[in-house]
């Protein structure tokens, strides 16, 4: 008897706390099911007013240890995700400022949406700017915006190699890498009455920046450069040729001439002829499985529209419609869906099922800037700037004080330059910093990693002696850059 006395209390305890287990977790579980619910709808309960209240949420990524300021009154760090309830038509925009010892004050008016994350990303300028000196480039090739490398001529030992200086991202840290591509002295330069004589030529560099195509307009020849492997595109007379393009995967070269184009598949190293003509045609799009073409016949105003593989083994007739018509000048994939630059007007949308998302009717307008995988689209209007962030739904429009403009940090910030003037400048107008360097700028680019931002900046070190730039005594005395590089971390 004893013993089934001690056993009892146990006993009872796992009763009710299998009673306890069987009617409130359920009950549990639904209470978190209906507050996560409520959680993805921007809804949160007002413990005053003993309501739900709907709201708006923003984020700050890519800045650390920072403090926020909501309309002047502290929020918290940056770590924080900020919730407003000015999310109503009427509710004016709430003002938000990051601020960091040593650094520009971060400012932004924005309008929160209910139910919706909006990303932001600030970047807080030092008060003061440190250069310093990594690299001397013979000559500089500006990139795509938000690419990760950058490519120099180098001379090394009287030779002329191509340089790929890349930032390559790790499990934990990036590290940088500054990787010898080829010598490429004999494509460029040969003697000339005792003379060295520079060629002209042109490089085309893919999208990821591991292939290279040079064209030497003086030799009319043109040549596929990887990783110190140089081989001459055959097969193909580019006399006539107007433009090198890279297919999205980089995998084919597109060459473009007046009424031909021709693709190159480079690691079978096979040519291919797309399309010939006696009359011109134009490519107006460019995707991953192939390209859009628009050609006339018999030089007639009508326009008509093929769809071809770049292996040239498919082709297909487009009939028109919104987004391909008449009036359509080039075609971009932007996200899941499109852009349609057209005479008098530029279309967003999903072309397959020819449905308009967004038009945008202008006149005298142009697009300037277009990032696809960010979805940012700037649209040049006479001597403004229109600016559209397509998946936050966030507009702006400012004044055009630059003739171009470098898009980095996602697309949500951008530089430019004018003499010795770098500008910084949040890409809708706003956020607007200028260093002034020792220097005039000869070109400028900009790196972004999971770390920091880094500005390259190239200033003109020495100028060679000769009127003609492209005819010189010695290697050693053609055009040397100096390259610089500013580093700041959020």
């Amino acid at each position: 008897m004893e013993n089934k006395s001690k056993q009892n209390p146990e006993t009872k305890y796992k009763k009710w706390e299998k009673i306890f287990n069987y009617v409130f977790s359920p009950i549990l579980l639904i209470s978190l099911l209906i507050l996560t619910f409520f959680y993805a709808q921007g809804l949160r309960y007002d413990g005053e007013e003993k309501k739900l209240t709907p709201i708006g949420n923003i984020r700050a990524l890519d800045v650390n240890e920072a403090e926020i300021f909501i309309n002047d009154e502290k929020y918290g760090d940056t770590t924080k995700i900020i919730e407003s309830t000015k999310i109503d038509t009427d509710d004016p925009p709430i003002k938000i400022n990051i601020k960091k010892k040593g650094r520009k004050t971060w400012e932004k008016y924005m309008k929160p949406k209910s139910g919706y994350m909006l990303n932001i990303y600030p970047i807080l300028y030092p008060e003061t700017a440190n250069f310093s000196t990594i690299s001397e480039a013979r000559k500089f090739y500006p990139q795509k915006d938000n690419t990760n490398f950058l490519i120099y001529e180098k001379i090394i030992e009287d030779k002329i190699y191509l340089i790929k200086y890349s930032v390559i991202a790790q499990l934990i840290f990036s590290r940088q890498e500054e990787k010898l591509i080829a010598n490429i002295t004999d494509l460029i330069l040969e003697k000339e009455n005792e003379l060295i004589k520079e060629n002209k030529y042109n490089l085309f560099i893919s999208n990821t920046g591991n292939y290279f195509v040079l064209h030497n307009l003086d030799k009319n020849k043109i040549y596929f450069i990887n990783d110190n492997n140089i081989r001459e595109i055959q097969n193909i007379v580019p006399a006539n040729l107007s433009d090198i393009i890279w297919s999205p995967d980089d995998k084919y070269i597109v060459l473009k001439f007046a009424n031909e184009i021709f693709t190159y598949d480079h690691a079978q190293n096979r040519s291919f002829v797309l399309y010939k003509s006696t009359f011109p045609t134009d490519i107006i799009f460019l995707g991953s499985d192939g390209l859009i073409i628009s050609y006339k016949e018999n030089n007639q105003p009508q326009k008509y529209f093929i769809e071809l593989t770049y292996d040239g083994s498919k082709q297909n007739t487009l009939k028109e419609n919104l987004f391909i018509n008449q009036n359509t000048r080039k075609i971009y994939q932007i996200g899941k869906n499109y852009i349609s630059e057209l005479e008098n007007k530029i279309l967003y949308g999903d072309i397959e099922k020819n449905r308009v998302i967004k038009e945008f009717q202008f006149n005298d307008s142009k697009i300037f800037k277009i990032d696809s995988t960010n979805e940012i689209l700037i649209i040049k209007q006479k001597e403004k700037l229109l600016f559209f962030d397509l998946k936050n739904e966030y507009n702006a429009e400012y004044s055009v004080e630059y003739s171009d403009l470098t898009l980095f940090n996602n697309s949500y910030s951008a530089f430019s330059f004018n003499g010795k003037s770098l500008n910084l400048f949040d890409s809708d107008g706003t956020n607007t910093y200028t260093y002034t360097l020792d220097k005039e700028i000869k070109s400028a680019h900009a790196i972004k990693n999971r770390d920091n931002v880094s500005f390259f900046i190239v200033q003109e070190k020495t100028i060679s002696p000769s009127l003609d730039e492209i005819l010189v005594i010695d290697s050693k005395k053609m055009n040397i850059y100096q390259l610089k590089k500013f580093d700041f971390k959020n």
